[in-house]
């Protein structure tokens, strides 16, 4: 992570992607448990990640009710099925929507170099700073592509798979154009964290627009063939409203401060640390752990606090 940020390192106290601010910002929306990384360095910076196995980096589908759906072993497999079927699809869907006639801008920061991590990285990265009351945190925002007028465009994908097995809606391939009300409110209520986080993280991209898709299987019983049932070209504050119910970020500032603060204070030494996102208490915990032992080891740990619910 650091090398990333070697022109901005006297900018500011912390240091993160736009994907990991719009996770801790909308903490509080999220079904399932799931962990970060912070380091804490010697001069008291900041600097958070992901770790490589995260789920974070892949869709998944039926995140808001997954505890309603898994019921056995063999419906977890199946979930775990449809995670990577959803990754596919939504890298093909990316490459669907570029105009392959236009020849690729190479930015001033140069290509991706997060061609290692799961999921789809964009080769292009504009990296921003955001000033808050007593410090500064400098973010590589990644976007997936330009407009006609070099604004950058976040494109997204929304998946079904075997209709029967989505909860509470229909088969869109049947419905979507004469019911997509119900189509896009069952699927926000089933994903709300991830809506939550796409509108978030364009919003601190800066990204005028959105094109979301909507795609399924051809076959509901073959997970091979894909179809691209409706393509939306959005307005990023229209999106926030009417697909997240999302106006403003005030209270994903107000979660993400209260992190930040608590890593700030002294009782937080140099070191590495986990931060669990425990969601069937709604709290956060966080442990200080030993670089070479990451998943077994644990030193100490802080008293989690609550992330409060919008």
């Amino acid at each position: 992570m650091i090398p990333f940020f070697h022109n901005y390192i006297d900018e500011a106290e912390c240091f993160m992607t736009s994907e990991m601010m719009s996770i801790i910002m909308c903490m509080p929306h999220s079904s399932k448990s799931f962990d970060f990384i912070v380091t804490k360095d010697g001069n008291g910076k900041l600097w958070f990640d992901l770790r490589d196995e995260s789920e974070l980096y892949d869709p998944q589908p039926f995140e808001s009710v997954f505890k309603r759906l898994v019921k056995d072993a063999s419906a977890e497999n199946y979930l775990t099925s449809i995670n990577k079927e959803a990754l596919k699809v939504k890298l093909r869907f990316k490459e669907f929507v570029l105009d392959k006639k236009r020849d690729p801008i190479l930015g001033p920061d140069g290509a991706s170099s997060f061609s290692q991590q799961k999921g789809f990285s964009s080769t292009a990265y504009r990296y921003k700073k955001f000033d808050l009351t007593d410090y500064s945190v400098v973010c590589r925002c990644g976007f997936d592509a330009y407009d006609d007028n070099r604004n950058p465009v976040m494109v997204l994908c929304t998946t079904q798979h075997d209709p029967r097995e989505t909860k509470n809606t229909i088969a869109w391939d049947e419905e979507i154009e004469r019911k997509f009300g119900a189509v896009k409110s069952s699927d926000v209520q089933n994903n709300f964290f991830r809506y939550r986080r796409w509108a978030t993280e364009a919003v601190l991209v800066k990204a005028k627009t959105l094109i979301l898709g909507f795609c399924s299987r051809v076959h509901h019983e073959d997970s091979k063939e894909h179809q691209i049932l409706k393509t939306m070209n959005l307005d990023t504050k229209e999106f926030a409203k009417s697909f997240c119910r999302l106006r403003n970020l005030e209270n994903g500032w107000g979660v993400f401060n209260n992190l930040i603060q608590k890593f700030r204070q002294d009782d937080f030494e140099e070191g590495k640390y986990v931060v669990l996102r425990d969601a069937m208490r709604d709290r956060i915990h966080i442990f200080k752990v030993d670089d070479n032992e990451f998943d077994e080891v644990v030193v100490d740990e802080y008293g989690g606090f609550g992330a409060s619910r919008i």
